[in-house]
Order: C-alpha cells, then structure tokens, then sequence
C-alpha cells in the first residue's frame, strides 16, 4: 500500500521538479522500476542466505520509512540543483537529459531498492514447504497487489485531498515504520521456534495428512531452457502489461475523462483485477500437474482476451452516453459506475496477469532454498520490462503505429510468450506443436483483422458532452457518430505523445481544437476570450517588448500578442507537440503567428520550464486547461503564480485565464484568492464565459489616452474588431472588479498549493453543473467602477462612453443568468437592452436570435441578425444563421447570397458549400450546385459529408 502511495506522491512531486511531459514521467516511473527490480533480485538472494528472513524484511520496512522522512528535505535540495544545473548549460543541452535522470536515479534508488527486496524475503519467510509454494507466492502477491490498489486508491480519492501531499507522505513512512517494527517484534517472539525454521523437501516418513482430498503435485524437475524461457516470457510479460496499462489509459482517457479521479479509477481497477487473479491461482497452482502448460494457457489467453476487447473499447462511447448523461447530477454513483466499467472491461486481462506469477514461480523454482533468489529473479524481470514498458510505448509505438495497434502488438507479445514456451516445455506430442503454433498465427492474423477505432466517435469527449449526445423521442435511432458528423468533420487527428489531439469544422462556421475529445480552443466561441488574453496585457502595459505565453492552443492569443511593432521576443510553452500540428489549422485566425520571426517555440512543460528560466518579461499570459485536468491545476497554485511573479518585469503585466462555467463559487473563489494572495494588485475582467485575472507589481492605472492611441494601430483594431470590440471604450467594458473588491469577493477562500492542490480534487466534482447563473450572482454585488483607475482622460465624452458599455455589460450578466434559469422572455429583454447600448456583443446577438426563434417572432430574428451583420461584418457565423432562416422560408436566393459572404471569411468550411449547393439545387442551378458539391468533397474528403454528397451528385 505505502509503496504505490508513494509512487504516486513521488511521480506527482517529481513533475514539478523536472516537469510533467511525457519524458520526465516515463523517467521517474523508470527509476522507479529500475530500483525495484535491483532490490528484489539482490534481496532475493540475500533471503536465501539469512537465517532469519522476517528480521531482514523488518529493517527493509525501517529504512523505507526513516528515508521518506528525510524525502521532503531531498526534493527540496533536488529543486535547487535542477535550477542550477539548467541554468549553467545551455537551453536543451543533452547533458541536461543526462543529468536529470542521474539526479532521479540518486534520489529514489536507495528507497526503491528496499521496496523491490520485500516481496521475495516475505516469501522466503512465508512459504515453508515446496507443496504449498504456488499458493505462498500466490497469497503474498495478491497481498501485496491489494496493498497497491488500496494506495492508488487512497492516494487518489483520499489522502492528498484531505491532508495534503506532505502529510500524505509521512502518514505512508509512518506506516512502513510501523510494520518493521511490529515484524521486528514478530520475529524476536518467533525466533527458535521450530515451526519457523525453514522446511525443506523430503520424502515423507509417514503418509501426509488429507486436507479436504487435495492433492499437492511436488516441484517437476524443468530443464534450464525451460526455466529460462519461463523467466524471459515472464519478464517480456511485464513490458507488455506497463505497455497495456499506458495504451488503455490513453484511450479510456477520451472516454472517461481526465481528471485525477478518472486515472485512479483506472489504475486502481487494473491493479484489483491483478489481485484477483494471483488470488484465484493461490487456490489451484499448487494441485496442477503441469504448471508450463498453464502458463501457456494463460498468456495465451491474456492475448486473446486483448484481441477480443480492441474492438469493444472503440464503442464505449456510444455505450456510455446514456450513463453519462443520467448520472451527471451524481458525481459519486457515477464515479462507482465508471469504476465498475473500468473492472469488468480489465477483468479478464488483468485477473490472468495476476494468476501469471504464483505460476511462473512454481515452474522457475527449483527448490526450497532457492526460493528467495527465484521470486527475487522473477520479479526482478518483470519489473524491468514494466520499466521499459511505458517508455516503449510511449515514445516508439504509439507515435508510430497508434494505440489501437499498440495494444494488438501487446496481444502478440503475449501470444509469442505463451508459444516460445509451449514449443520448449516437455510434449510428449510433437504434432500439437505445428498445431498450437498454426493456432496461435490464426489467432493473430484473425486479430490484425478488427477494424481500426473511429476517431469521430473516440473523439467525442463523451465525458462531457454526453447532455448534447443524448438522444431525444425524434433521434432515439441515431447513433453517436451520426450525431456527430451531422454537424461536423474531422480535419486533424494525431495521437500525441501526452494527448488525443484534432481539429473539426462545424456546420455553424466554427474550428475547434480538441485534446482528449474536450474543446480547449476555437474560433468562435472562445474568439472573444482568446483575443483579450492577448491584446488586454499588452494594451495595458505601456511598451511591452517581451511576452511568455503558456500554452498554445489555437495560436490566437500569441496571434494577437503580434500584432504590437514594440514587441521583440514572444516566448510560447506548450507541451504536447501535436498541439503545434493543429495550430496549423488556425493560420488564418491565428495571423500566421507560428510563422513571426519574433517567436522562440518551447515545446515542454510549462511549469518545469518557468522554474528553471532565467528571463524576465513585459507580459505573460496564461491560458492553460481546466483546473479540473489532471496535470494541470499545478498551474493555478500558489507556488505556480509565485514563479510568474519571478519571470515579471518590474513594470510587467500578467493575464491569467480561469473559466467559471462548469465551476462552483467557492472554486471560483479559490482560484481568485490563490491569484491574489502573490498579486495584491489584482483586478477582474469578464468574457461572457470566461474571466481574466490581470496581476502586476504595483497599483493598475489605465492611461486612456495610450490605450486610445494603441487601438488605431490598424492590426491590432482589425484583430480586436473581430471579437466585437472597436474601440477602447469597447475593451473598458469588459472590466469587472477593481483590486479591493477582487479582494473582497475571494476573502476567506482556501488557497490552492502544491502540497493543497484542492482544486484538482474539487473541480472535477462540478463538471457537469454550469455553474454560470451562480457564479455570476455571487459576483454581482463586487462589481467595480473602472473610473478610479483611469488617467488621461482626454475625451470629455468619455465617461458617458464607458458609463453605456458598463450598461451593457451589466444587461449581459443578467441575461447569462435568465438565460441559464430558462426565462427566455425576461432574458431576451435584458439582451435587447444590452444591445442598445453594445451592438456589437457577439454573445447577446446569439442569445438574442435563439431567443427569437424559440418564440417563432421569425421576422424580429431576420431583423436582428442584419443589425448583428452591420455591427459586426466580418464574422461569418452571423451570415450562415441568417442563410438558414432564409433557406427554412424557402428565399433560396437570398440564403445562397447569405452562404456566399459568408464564404469570404471562412473559404474552406466544406459545410457552407454544402449547404449552398443545396440551394442551388432548390433554384434547379445545377452547373452551380455541382460545383459547389465538388468543393465540398474537395475540403473534406473521405467524410460522411463527402459521402452523402456523393449520393446527391
């Protein structure tokens, strides 16, 4: 138990020293095993040379535990060499690999050695007769397994969030000291007994006694090749299973989600099916007259049952949209069910991996006493192929041959295992070898025929947009790809090395940008929060020269940082190289920005990466995932902040994104006090859906006249326009708090923190409440004047300017709420009022049209989406809308003219010229249609779109 604990603290606090890419990880879990597998191969044989095995066990509890007190100090220490030693090589450097995993390799070999050496000397100690050895080792290791899933569980429901990462870690030393002490006392009662000594085998003088008819087979006496063979598939098996648990957390990930509860389900349900499996083999291991043979019958099976579930994990998305959709109101029945999920579909693997090693030991041991040294040799292969498992697959097969056929590679792992050894194991038969090979061939050939997963349906981010892929009474016969495609079209999909990432256009005339199937960027709804995370800064700071921007995305924001003549250097983190792939995509609302000269790409982990840098900046702007995503809430503590506060110039400006839909008050307040308690000078700014928390060193003061002067520069007010904002006015409407009532409104909350990350275990439980109406009803009472932060103040029109967009802001944040209350009339008087005095508010001209609709007032929605179009000319969605009202009044001429504006804006959205192809059909313009329906199938080829577009031509 205290071991996977610590394996998840030390993982988790090892991240923030070296970072949390996909590297940094793979190498601290392979430190990790490396060191385990050292300390069961050397105490293995040190087992069969003590004579008092339970003692040597208690000091290697002791010493496990007395070190991991000292491991808060060591990490510590770790911290400050990591830093020194990054800033005294040059940047990506391949010594500073090198040295990084020394430095892990020093810290945790010493703990992880004792760890590996406690399994053998228990079972050097347990079993005490070579009859009861299968069962011995299987009892020990279905032990020690629950153990584990009892720490993966503890840690990642339990201890960090109610205690923190620090007293987590000495509550788990605490424990380990406890059990050598008490071994020790054990032992010392224990000693001189003759029922502790050691039995070795030997014929018996008088017939054994009959324990309920079971017969107990005697050690067979295998050839060394056998055993050799028994020992390599074992430890082969080990990489396979590590290669199995990192490809099936991948693809659960886009089905169950990721957040840390959703990886402890994971983790821990394939670690209780290991359990279950050593237990079952306890039972019968010990009676079986031929332990080769079920070692072969077992990864046999363990390949086939891989075989047989590839295709079942590419349908639970559609499997698991109903349970999502009704159970999100109950975060923990829903987190039982997917736990429940998670076990059955791991069942059958996991159980045989388990019942694989009590077995392997029966075969490999020769006798008695010898039996530490082979537990020891066992385990210590298979725990060096779980350390290469996960850097196999992660760096060679996944990004070259996909999960899904890295997991039927895993599957011939095992089935190559279990016939290397039946062809070597004693056959009395020769023929059953050209049999059981050809068998297995067809197994395997019959396996490579499983059609490939549909990325439209594993990228659905059924998690949580399961309320939108319900079916209702009209849809109950669709399924969740037709949804899908019904509105939208793949452009992008890779499989990256730390996440799922694609890009899809909408039928509305949006591209969004997904990791794991949820949206994190888009040029439509999240446009107006990407622009301002940019421009806002930079607007604010009087000459900004350099900026750090921390996460990609779409590329909009640093976008919209380029768009300054002052700025020199632009620093983008991002950590998943894909990322980068997909951002492609967004050239154009993106300004070609991955293409300026002034950028300096750094493609690692943010946190690892500001921590260890040296550079100081004008402007940094943040704009991570959710803090819910597992990983990323280390962004938005306390320490995080504190190393921004480092990296900032003393006259810099920082932008710090944080949504509060899908988010509590009280999280909310979190995040916002966390902020503030490193930037005191703090003050709130309002997106419709999202919030921007801009911090500096000293007081905020807006200098009106600068800031008016900035937004002539022709590229950043045409940027700026195409959020709806036109002038300064327009960006001083969305402020929201002054820094004393930021203060006042996040007063008394909790602070997030490394060794408190409260958010990662909080937020998750507030996924699926909206959380709008709330959030912006406990905000309203600390909204702020803007006006005691303004100077030069130029314009005597000026007050009344901003005075009408604080009205409309005003009107907006009501209407969100209305809206979110279902009072569509109420909310579409208070969006109306909001739009006297803002007509260009993109959010409240949608409201406003979808208010329309649903009340039927079909000509006030035509009326209102031609004033949107003359508020707003360039943003193309406004065009399609009107287009479809026009199509559904059968006005083809108008809707395809609509269709057309819209098409020079967003030229290469293959729904637009279907849909005015369409049209063009309905005014028997069929050369125009054609052509129309060519383009379509041009932008998106091998689509559902482009084949119902076949069938229409």
């Amino acid at each position: 138990m205290a071991s996977l604990i610590y394996q998840v603290l030390w993982v988790r606090q090892l991240g923030l020293v070296f970072g949390n890419t996909l590297y940094s990880v793979s190498t601290v879990l392979a430190v990790f095993m490396a060191g385990l597998a050292l300390g069961s191969y050397l105490f293995g044989r040190l087992a069969d040379r003590t004579s008092n095995p339970l003692r040597l066990f208690a000091l290697l509890e002791v010493g496990i535990g007395l070190y991991v007190l000292t491991i808060p100090l060591i990490f510590r220490g770790l911290m400050a060499l990591q830093v020194f030693f990054f800033q005294q090589l040059p940047e990506g450097h391949a010594s500073l690999t090198l040295i990084r995993i020394i430095l892990c390799f020093l810290v945790l070999l010493f703990p992880t050695t004792l760890m590996g050496g406690t399994l053998p000397v228990i079972a050097k100690s347990y079993v005490r007769s070579e009859r009861a050895l299968g069962s011995g080792v299987g009892i020990l290791y279905f032990i020690n397994t629950l153990g584990a899933v009892l720490g993966s569980f503890l840690a990642g429901f339990a201890l960090i969030p109610l205690i923190g990462v620090l007293a987590a870690t000495l509550l788990a030393a605490t424990v380990d000291l406890a059990i050598g002490v008490g071994f020790f006392i054990l032992q010392r009662r224990l000693a001189g007994q003759e029922e502790f000594r050691v039995v070795q085998a030997a014929k018996p003088t008088s017939p054994p006694m009959k324990v309920k008819e079971r017969k107990i087979q005697e050690l067979a006496p295998y050839s060394r090749t056998l055993r050799l063979a028994v020992l390599g598939g074992f430890s082969l098996a080990g990489l396979a299973s590590l290669s199995l648990e990192v490809s099936w957390t991948r693809v659960l990930t886009l089905v169950l989600g990721n957040s840390v509860y959703a990886f402890s389900l994971m983790l821990t349900a394939f670690l209780l099916g290991i359990a279950v499996g050593s237990s079952i083999a306890a039972k019968f291991i010990d009676r079986s007259k031929n332990p080769w043979r079920d070692f072969v019958l077992i990864e046999a099976f363990i390949g086939i049952s891989v075989i047989v579930l590839n295709p079942v994990l590419g349908q639970l998305p559609s499997l698991l949209v109903g349970v999502f959709s009704s159970l999100q109101e109950n975060f923990w029945a829903l987190q039982t069910v997917l736990f429940l999920l998670s076990f059955l579909i791991m069942l059958v693997p996991t159980t045989l991996m388990g019942a694989a090693f009590p077995i392997a030991a029966r075969i490999y041991t020769q006798d008695i006493k010898h039996l530490g040294t082979s537990v020891g040799r066992l385990y210590a292969g298979n725990t060096l192929g779980c350390m290469l498992g996960p850097l196999f697959t992660g760096f060679v097969i996944i990004p070259l041959i996909g999960i899904q056929r890295s997991i039927f590679l895993v599957a011939l792992i095992y089935l190559a295992i279990a016939g290397a050894v039946f062809l070597l194991g004693p056959i009395r038969r020769p023929k059953f070898k050209g049999l059981a090979t050809g068998a297995l061939v067809i197994i395997a050939v019959v396996g490579s025929l499983v059609p490939t997963w549909d990325p439209v349906v594993l990228n659905s981010g059924v998690y949580i947009y399961a309320s939108d892929y319900a079916p209702s009474d009209e849809t109950t016969s669709i399924s969740l790809r037709e949804v899908i495609t019904s509105s939208s079209y793949i452009l992008f999909h890779k499989e990256g090395r730390q996440a799922t990432v694609s890009v899809s256009d909408y039928i509305g005339g949006g591209r969004a940008l997904q990791i794991d199937g949820k949206v994190d960027a888009s040029n439509y709804n999240d446009l107006c929060t990407e622009l301002l995370l940019g421009h806002l800064p930079m607007l604010l700071h009087p000459e900004p020269k350099t900026a750090l921007i921390v996460g990609l995305g779409s590329g909009i924001t640093l976008g919209a940082v380029t768009r300054y003549a002052s700025l020199e250097k632009v620093v983008t983190v991002e950590i998943e190289p894909a990322v980068l792939e997909a951002a492609a995509y967004f050239a154009r609302d993106n300004n070609n920005a991955l293409d300026d000269s002034r950028l300096r790409m750094k493609v690692t982990d943010a946190r690892n990466y500001i921590l260890a840098s040296t550079e100081q900046y004008d402007v940094i702007t943040a704009e991570p995932s959710n803090p819910w995503v597992s990983g990323s809430s280390v962004l938005f503590t306390r320490e995080h902040f504190e190393l921004y506060r480092q990296r900032l110039s003393p006259d810099g400006i920082i932008a710090q994104w944080i949504h509060y839909y899908s988010m509590s008050p009280q999280d909310l307040k979190t995040v916002i006090a966390t902020f503030t308690s490193v930037f005191p000078h703090a003050t709130l700014w309002w997106t419709y859906y999202d919030l921007l928390l801009i911090g500096s060193q000293q007081e905020l003061r807006i200098d009106l006249q600068a800031l008016t002067a900035k937004l002539q520069q022709e590229e950043v007010r045409v940027d700026l326009e195409r959020g709806g904002i036109k002038d300064s006015y327009g960006v001083l409407g969305h402020f929201l708090m002054e820094e004393q009532s930021v203060r006042s409104y996040s007063a008394g909350a909790p602070l997030h923190t490394d060794n408190h990350p409260i958010l990662e275990f909080s937020a998750p439980k507030n996924l699926y409440k909206t959380g709008v109406g709330a959030n912006l009803e406990s905000m309203k009472p600390y909204i702020g004047s803007i006006f005691p932060l303004l100077i030069n103040v130029a314009d005597p029109q000026a007050e009344s300017k901003i005075q009408q967009y604080v009205q409309a802001r005003n009107n907006s944040i009501q209407a969100l709420i209305l809206w979110e209350q279902l009072d569509i009339e109420k909310a579409l008087a208070e969006t109306e009022a909001a739009l006297v005095n803002n007509p260009s508010n993109i959010f409240m001209c949608e409201i406003r049209l979808e208010a329309l609709l649903f009340f039927r007032q079909t000509q006030r929605a035509i009326d209102s989406m031609v004033e949107s179009i003359n508020a707003i000319p360039s943003y193309a969605p406004f065009y399609i809308k009107l287009g479809d009202i026009y199509a559904g009044l059968k006005q083809y001429n108008k809707a395809a003219e609509l269709f057309g504006e819209a098409l020079k804006f967003i030229p290469d959205n293959a729904f637009i010229y279907y849909r005015r192809g369409l049209t063009y059909l309905q005014l028997n313009n069929y050369a125009q249609a054609i052509a129309d329906f060519q383009k379509c199938i041009e932008l998106a080829p091998d689509t559902d779109l482009a084949r119902q577009v076949q069938i229409l031509m």
